[in-house]
């Protein structure tokens, strides 16, 4: 399933949790009417980036309770899945309000959309764009699913975006994990069958025409060999 079929799935099967009234919030004046307001300027599906972001910081500590965050938390998703980790709502930030409300302890059906929802967001970010942020993605994503998971769905060497994607995370912290001897992090990195073949295949195929990549191709090369030596 992919992610918009996963969104949409998680509005059906949150559809349940209906807010009733304006949501409690915290005395001390931290939450301003402005924001109060732009929570119900419109409906769920229509509301924006900045009409939800600072909820999204104060869901359930300090406004609103869990029944509440459930009810916006398709929307809230949906929009992060649309700038991942570059917009106002990140998945460090969402996952430490799932675990703040024990989403583990919530009903079947709602856990295993939303990790269905994470997945999909982790396929599309290595296998589907180019992303310069892996390392980021990668830590807030292990909240989530164990490293060796994340990185067997990582499709490369065969997949030519994933494979730059590796390439372009491996060339600017491989060397960090050789020298503090990462050796499990380097294992799932390096377990891929054919990897060391597709990165010279890609080497020649690309060295005449981007140089800067074709480099990177070959610094990646030298420190995995340097790992044998």
């Amino acid at each position: 399933m992919g992610k918009q079929e996963n969104i949409n799935r998680i509005y059906e099967v949150f559809e349940k949790y209906t807010l009733n009234g304006k949501l409690d919030a915290c005395p001390c004046g931290c939450i301003s009417e402005k924001d109060e307001n732009k929570l119900y300027s419109r409906n769920l599906k229509k509301l924006t980036e900045d009409d939800l972001a600072y909820y999204a910081r104060k869901a359930i500590t300090t406004w609103g309770n869990i029944f509440d965050y459930k009810d916006f938390l398709p929307r809230v998703l949906e929009i992060y899945s649309q700038k991942g980790n570059s917009g106002l709502i990140d998945l460090g930030a969402i996952y430490n309000k799932l675990e703040y409300g024990n989403w583990r302890e919530w009903e079947e059906g709602e856990q295993i959309i939303i990790m269905n929802f994470v997945k999909s967001c982790w396929i599309e970010s290595v296998n589907q764009k180019l992303n310069n942020d892996i390392y980021s993605d990668l830590t807030d994503f292990s909240c989530f699913f164990s490293q060796q998971e994340l990185i067997e769905l990582w499709n490369y060497p065969t997949n030519k975006i994933a494979l730059r994607n590796f390439v372009n995370y491996f060339y600017h912290n491989g060397n960090y994990f050789i020298r503090k001897h990462c050796e499990t992090e380097l294992a799932h990195l390096l377990s891929k069958p054919n990897l060391i073949k597709e990165l010279e295949k890609e080497f020649f195929r690309i060295e005449s025409k981007d140089e800067e990549y074709s480099s990177e191709i070959s610094v990646v090369l030298q420190l995995i060999e340097s790992i044998g030596n």
